[in-house]
């Protein structure tokens, strides 16, 4: 399991300030969780969920907040293992709420004139974010794969920020190792990293199931 405390050592050894000198720890779980977020825009965390019960004469469900987005909607006679699978509901293609299922603004628009009988089960596919972390105890759900790129995220992020603070920048410089780097440079440096950033999208990058 990989804490967020272990992210911190790690960020923190990656950007040459083991100590946290230049970049304070508040700030290393600000770049960390902002890159959480953006790997989730290109390689998303896959999520099931069969919470959701038909209720009668009810056609709208809050979605749980694990989703940002819903491929595709099964519907089972019950929950759990003692369920049967009944069909699969075809999404909407925008003729009209009976057209089909949507997913708008964290709600599950289902047919109001399709009869889903009462009691039935939805089992739920689609895509969601990581977890933001917020205590050092903290654990992620990034796979390991996606750790390596959320570290090369953090040197793009924090190399930019250094580049328009000079404070910051010269702070970073007088630490052993760094007082041989000019700001030209960390530019430099700045666009190796952005590069490889732009290799890890490729490298990760998953295509979503349209259902």
């Amino acid at each position: 399991m990989t804490t967020l405390a272990n992210l911190e050592v790690t960020a923190s050894r990656a950007l040459r300030d083991p100590n946290n000198a230049t970049f304070q720890l508040a700030e290393v779980d600000d770049i960390l969780n902002s890159g959480i977020d953006a790997i989730a825009d290109f390689f998303p965390k896959e999520v099931m969920d069969a919470s959701i019960t038909i209720s009668a004469g009810v056609s709208t469900y809050a979605v749980p907040a694990t989703f940002t987005s819903i491929f595709r909607v099964d519907i089972w006679s019950a929950a759990g293992s003692t369920g049967t699978f009944l069909q699969t509901l075809e999404p909407a293609i925008g003729a009209g709420p009976n057209s089909g299922w949507e997913h708008h603004a964290g709600t599950l628009l289902l047919p109001p004139s399709v009869p889903i009988p009462t009691g039935d089960n939805l089992h739920l596919f689609g895509y969601g974010g990581y977890i933001q972390l917020s205590a050092s105890s903290s654990v992620t759900d990034l796979p390991s794969t996606a750790i390596t790129a959320l570290m090369v995220y953090v040197q793009v992020e924090a190399y930019d920020r250094m580049q328009l603070d000079r404070v910051m920048f010269q702070q970073w410089q007088a630490m052993p190792g760094n007082n041989d780097v000019s700001l030209l440079q960390l530019f430099r440096i700045a666009a190796n990293w952005h590069a490889r950033w732009d290799r890890e999208r490729v490298r990760l990058r998953s295509i979503r199931k349209q259902g």
